[in-house]
Protein backbone atom coordinates (compact mmCIF):
# COMPACT_ATOMS: atom_id res chain seq x y z
CA UNK A 1 0.00 0.00 0.00
CA UNK A 2 2.84 2.36 0.52
CA UNK A 3 4.57 2.08 -2.86
CA UNK A 4 0.53 3.49 -4.13
CA UNK A 5 1.04 6.33 -2.23
CA UNK A 6 4.10 7.26 -2.97
CA UNK A 7 3.52 7.01 -6.76
CA UNK A 8 5.95 4.68 -7.25
CA UNK A 9 5.90 2.76 -10.95
CA UNK A 10 8.78 0.27 -10.12
CA UNK A 11 10.48 -1.54 -7.97
CA UNK A 12 14.16 -3.06 -7.69
CA UNK A 13 15.20 -5.69 -5.36
CA UNK A 14 18.88 -6.97 -4.39
CA UNK A 15 18.73 -10.04 -3.22
CA UNK A 16 20.93 -12.32 -1.40
CA UNK A 17 22.21 -14.92 -3.38
CA UNK A 18 21.03 -17.67 -0.11
CA UNK A 19 17.62 -19.98 -0.57
CA UNK A 20 15.80 -16.42 1.70
CA UNK A 21 17.03 -14.20 -1.02
CA UNK A 22 15.48 -16.12 -3.64
CA UNK A 23 12.59 -17.01 -2.18
CA UNK A 24 11.50 -13.43 -0.93
CA UNK A 25 12.46 -11.93 -5.18
CA UNK A 26 9.97 -15.06 -5.45
CA UNK A 27 7.22 -13.99 -3.31
CA UNK A 28 7.92 -10.51 -3.86
CA UNK A 29 7.59 -10.69 -8.14
CA UNK A 30 4.31 -12.99 -7.59
CA UNK A 31 2.57 -10.58 -5.18
CA UNK A 32 3.85 -7.44 -7.53
CA UNK A 33 4.42 -8.23 -11.01
CA UNK A 34 0.71 -7.04 -11.97
CA UNK A 35 1.29 -3.77 -10.33
CA UNK A 36 5.03 -2.60 -11.07
CA UNK A 37 8.01 -3.08 -13.63
CA UNK A 38 10.31 -5.37 -11.19
CA UNK A 39 14.35 -5.39 -11.81
CA UNK A 40 16.44 -7.94 -9.68
CA UNK A 41 19.62 -6.97 -9.73
CA UNK A 42 21.98 -10.04 -9.27
CA UNK A 43 25.14 -9.28 -7.30
CA UNK A 44 28.42 -10.87 -7.38
CA UNK A 45 28.76 -10.72 -2.94
CA UNK A 46 26.72 -13.14 -1.34
CA UNK A 47 25.06 -10.73 1.21
CA UNK A 48 23.76 -7.74 -0.40
CA UNK A 49 24.62 -5.63 3.13
CA UNK A 50 28.27 -6.91 3.21
CA UNK A 51 28.94 -4.38 -0.02
CA UNK A 52 31.05 -1.34 0.39
CA UNK A 53 29.31 2.27 -0.85
CA UNK A 54 32.07 2.37 -3.62
CA UNK A 55 31.02 -1.07 -5.36
CA UNK A 56 27.61 0.06 -4.63
CA UNK A 57 27.85 3.46 -6.92
CA UNK A 58 29.92 2.08 -9.42
CA UNK A 59 27.83 -1.42 -10.06
CA UNK A 60 24.60 -1.24 -8.73
CA UNK A 61 23.88 2.55 -9.48
CA UNK A 62 24.30 2.62 -12.80
CA UNK A 63 22.30 -0.40 -13.32
CA UNK A 64 19.14 0.82 -11.86
CA UNK A 65 20.23 4.16 -13.78
CA UNK A 66 19.78 2.56 -17.00
CA UNK A 67 17.14 0.71 -16.19
CA UNK A 68 14.70 3.59 -15.03
CA UNK A 69 16.44 6.70 -15.78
Amino acid sequence: DSLNKCGAHSVVLIPDKDDAGKSSVEKITKTLDKLYNITVIDIESEDVGEIPVDIVRRDIVPEIEKTYI
